[in-house]
Protein backbone atom coordinates (compact mmCIF):
# COMPACT_ATOMS: atom_id res chain seq x y z
CA UNK A 1 0.00 0.00 0.00
CA UNK A 2 1.78 2.80 -1.22
CA UNK A 3 -1.09 5.48 -0.84
CA UNK A 4 -1.94 7.08 2.29
CA UNK A 5 -5.61 7.15 2.50
CA UNK A 6 -5.92 3.45 2.75
CA UNK A 7 -3.42 3.51 5.25
CA UNK A 8 -5.68 6.40 7.25
CA UNK A 9 -8.61 4.38 6.71
CA UNK A 10 -7.12 1.36 8.28
CA UNK A 11 -6.01 3.47 11.34
CA UNK A 12 -9.45 4.99 11.88
CA UNK A 13 -11.20 1.68 11.92
CA UNK A 14 -8.54 0.41 14.35
CA UNK A 15 -8.96 3.26 16.73
CA UNK A 16 -12.89 3.18 16.21
CA UNK A 17 -12.47 -0.64 17.52
CA UNK A 18 -10.00 0.96 20.16
CA UNK A 19 -12.13 3.54 21.29
CA UNK A 20 -15.62 1.27 21.15
CA UNK A 21 -13.88 -1.44 23.50
CA UNK A 22 -13.26 1.25 26.02
CA UNK A 23 -16.74 2.03 25.92
CA UNK A 24 -18.58 -1.29 25.72
CA UNK A 25 -18.33 -3.83 27.82
CA UNK A 26 -17.97 -7.06 25.58
CA UNK A 27 -19.04 -9.33 28.34
CA UNK A 28 -22.43 -7.17 29.27
CA UNK A 29 -25.14 -6.62 27.16
CA UNK A 30 -26.42 -7.85 23.88
CA UNK A 31 -26.21 -10.01 21.83
CA UNK A 32 -24.37 -7.87 19.40
CA UNK A 33 -22.54 -5.99 21.74
CA UNK A 34 -21.19 -9.76 23.19
CA UNK A 35 -20.10 -10.61 19.80
CA UNK A 36 -19.26 -7.38 18.12
CA UNK A 37 -15.84 -7.17 19.02
CA UNK A 38 -15.17 -10.95 17.49
CA UNK A 39 -16.05 -9.56 14.06
CA UNK A 40 -13.78 -6.18 14.72
CA UNK A 41 -10.50 -7.65 15.84
CA UNK A 42 -10.33 -10.20 13.03
CA UNK A 43 -11.05 -7.51 11.05
CA UNK A 44 -8.13 -5.22 12.12
CA UNK A 45 -6.01 -7.64 12.66
CA UNK A 46 -6.64 -8.64 8.62
CA UNK A 47 -6.20 -5.10 7.33
CA UNK A 48 -3.32 -4.59 9.67
CA UNK A 49 -1.53 -7.39 8.07
CA UNK A 50 -2.44 -6.32 5.07
CA UNK A 51 -0.92 -2.99 5.62
CA UNK A 52 2.27 -4.33 7.06
CA UNK A 53 2.75 -7.26 4.82
CA UNK A 54 2.40 -5.67 1.40
CA UNK A 55 5.48 -3.95 1.15
CA UNK A 56 7.24 -7.42 1.16
CA UNK A 57 4.88 -9.49 -1.06
CA UNK A 58 2.42 -9.89 -3.39
CA UNK A 59 -1.33 -8.78 -3.23
CA UNK A 60 -2.26 -12.51 -3.48
CA UNK A 61 0.09 -13.97 -0.76
CA UNK A 62 -1.12 -11.08 1.68
CA UNK A 63 -4.36 -12.01 1.48
CA UNK A 64 -4.31 -15.45 1.82
CA UNK A 65 -1.54 -15.27 4.83
CA UNK A 66 -4.09 -12.89 6.35
CA UNK A 67 -7.23 -15.03 5.56
CA UNK A 68 -5.55 -18.31 6.80
CA UNK A 69 -3.76 -16.51 9.75
CA UNK A 70 -6.31 -15.02 11.28
CA UNK A 71 -8.50 -17.67 11.40
CA UNK A 72 -6.46 -20.49 12.29
CA UNK A 73 -5.45 -18.01 15.13
CA UNK A 74 -9.27 -17.74 16.06
CA UNK A 75 -9.63 -21.53 16.24
CA UNK A 76 -6.66 -22.02 18.24
CA UNK A 77 -8.40 -19.56 20.74
CA UNK A 78 -11.19 -21.47 20.78
CA UNK A 79 -9.86 -24.82 21.12
CA UNK A 80 -7.69 -23.64 23.98
CA UNK A 81 -10.54 -21.95 25.60
CA UNK A 82 -12.65 -25.33 25.57
CA UNK A 83 -10.28 -27.07 27.53
CA UNK A 84 -9.91 -24.73 29.95
CA UNK A 85 -6.44 -22.84 29.32
CA UNK A 86 -7.02 -18.81 29.60
CA UNK A 87 -5.60 -17.44 26.75
CA UNK A 88 -7.86 -14.09 26.45
CA UNK A 89 -10.81 -13.38 28.40
CA UNK A 90 -13.99 -15.07 27.56
CA UNK A 91 -14.50 -18.47 27.94
CA UNK A 92 -15.79 -21.24 24.70
CA UNK A 93 -18.65 -20.31 22.66
CA UNK A 94 -19.06 -22.16 19.29
CA UNK A 95 -20.34 -18.86 17.64
CA UNK A 96 -17.15 -17.08 18.29
CA UNK A 97 -15.37 -18.86 15.32
CA UNK A 98 -18.58 -17.90 12.92
CA UNK A 99 -17.97 -13.90 14.27
CA UNK A 100 -13.94 -14.36 13.51
CA UNK A 101 -15.07 -15.84 10.09
CA UNK A 102 -17.06 -12.76 9.40
CA UNK A 103 -14.65 -10.58 10.97
CA UNK A 104 -12.02 -11.75 8.10
CA UNK A 105 -14.77 -12.01 5.73
CA UNK A 106 -15.85 -8.24 6.61
CA UNK A 107 -12.24 -7.24 6.01
CA UNK A 108 -11.26 -8.99 2.70
CA UNK A 109 -14.58 -7.27 1.66
CA UNK A 110 -12.97 -3.78 2.58
CA UNK A 111 -10.10 -4.84 1.33
CA UNK A 112 -10.85 -5.58 -2.07
CA UNK A 113 -13.13 -3.68 -2.87
CA UNK A 114 -12.72 -0.40 -0.95
CA UNK A 115 -9.00 -0.21 -0.47
CA UNK A 116 -7.92 -1.41 -3.91
CA UNK A 117 -10.10 1.23 -5.52
CA UNK A 118 -8.64 4.32 -3.24
CA UNK A 119 -5.35 3.08 -4.15
CA UNK A 120 -5.68 3.54 -7.75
Amino acid sequence: MRKRLPIIIITLIAIVTALLYVFLKPEEGSFIQKYLFNILFPLNAYLLIQMIFRRMWSVAMCRMLGTMGVLILGFVIEIMQSYGVEFLPGAYDPLDIMMYAMGVGVGFVVDVYILDRLKN
